[in-house]
This record gives C-alpha cells, sequence and structure tokens, in this order.
C-alpha cells in the first residue's frame, strides 16, 4: 500500500513537472518572432494623404476643421521645389545614408533636400528638410507614432509651422484670413507614405 502511495505521488510529481516545462516552453516561444520586424525606414515613399488632428483657429470665427484633407497643401510645402512632369511622380527617398533626396519617379530630376534620423524604438522619424526645400530656413519635421503596416509608414507631425498663405489656401473662395491673423501658424496632421 505504501508502494502505491508512493507511485502516485511519483505520478502526480511529473505530470506536475511535465506541466511546467510545458507552460515555460509555452510563454517562452510567442507570436512575436513571426512578426516582421523593422530595422530601418530606409526607402522610397510617396506621400498617401495628410489630415488634421485638431482644428486650426485662423481668428475672426474663420475655423479649419479637424479631419480636414491637407494632402495637397503638404505636398505644396514639401515638394514645391521639385517640378515633376506628373506630380503624382514625386518621391521622398530616405537614403541608407540618412540623407534625404526629393525625387521625380522615371524622370532625371532628383534634389538633395537634407538628413533623415530614425528611431524605431521611440517610433520617430526626423526629416531635416533644407532651405532650398523649405525656403527661408528648412525645417525638421518629427513624425511621432511611427507604424508600419504592410506598404504604409504612418504617424502624426505636431505643430509644424505653416505660412498663413498655404493655410489661406484651404478656406472656400471668398473667405479671407483676418488682417490680423499670425504669419505661422502651428499645425497639427496625421500623415501617410506609401513605401515603393
Amino acid at each position: 500500500m505504501k508502494k502505491s502511495f508512493w507511485m502516485k505521488g511519483l505520478f502526480h510529481r511529473s505530470l506536475f513537472a511535465f506541466a511546467i516545462v510545458g507552460l515555460l516552453f509555452s510563454t517562452g516561444c510567442s507570436d512575436d518572432d513571426d512578426d516582421e520586424k523593422v530595422e530601418s525606414w530606409a526607402g522610397n515613399y510617396k506621400l498617401k494623404k495628410a489630415m488634421l488632428t485638431s482644428e486650426i483657429d485662423l481668428g475672426g470665427g474663420i475655423v479649419i476643421p479637424a479631419n480636414t484633407d491637407i494632402t495637397e497643401l503638404i505636398e505644396q510645402a514639401l515638394f514645391s521645389t521639385i517640378q515633376c512632369n506628373d506630380p503624382d511622380n514625386t518621391v521622398i527617398e530616405l537614403r541608407e545614408d540618412k540623407s534625404l533626396y526629393v525625387s521625380c519617379m522615371g524622370e532625371d530630376k532628383t534634389l538633395q533636400a537634407g538628413t533623415w534620423t530614425e528611431d524605431i524604438e521611440e517610433q520617430t522619424l526626423t526629416l531635416n528638410l533644407n532651405p532650398q526645400v523649405v525656403p527661408p530656413d528648412g525645417v525638421s519635421l518629427v513624425v511621432h507614432e511611427v507604424s508600419v503596416s504592410g506598404d504604409t509608414l504612418s504617424g502624426k507631425i505636431i505643430d509644424m509651422p505653416m505660412s498663413k498663405e498655404l493655410i489661406g489656401s484651404l478656406l472656400p473662395p471668398g473667405v479671407e484670413i483676418p488682417g490680423d491673423a499670425p504669419d505661422v501658424f502651428l499645425v497639427t496632421f496625421s500623415i501617410e507614405f506609401t513605401k515603393l
């Protein structure tokens, strides 16, 4: 009878040990290993979409609401110095050497536009655009909350300075920015790029 009790105890201890080992292996192996790990955001990108995430108050009761599509405005602000035969061919090149170029896909037009840096763990991408691209002083744009899904890189730009002339292009005909409005507005928007 003692032997049977001892055998039952051994059986239960063995079963418990196998359960612990199985638990360790199942928690040690996660599905994260199957996910594609992003090591760099280098590559060629086309601007896909830009949307205001907060309203722009121009004063005098004139407000540009959140969720306004500002894709054309951002294209104008970033790509006006390079004239592609087809504007849809405008590409941002984030090169491996951390240089940033704007070019025309399928055309022999390339402009050295600045530099770029990335912090994948912090999910930030910084585009340092030189004065040739964004006169008169250039600008550093920090894309926050960067995520990659398939061929789409998306994020949020917080407080990008934009001239009142650019902002004015968002207004309907006949509506003007008040005369006492500041020369520059800080604009926050979501942005999406398609990787080519």
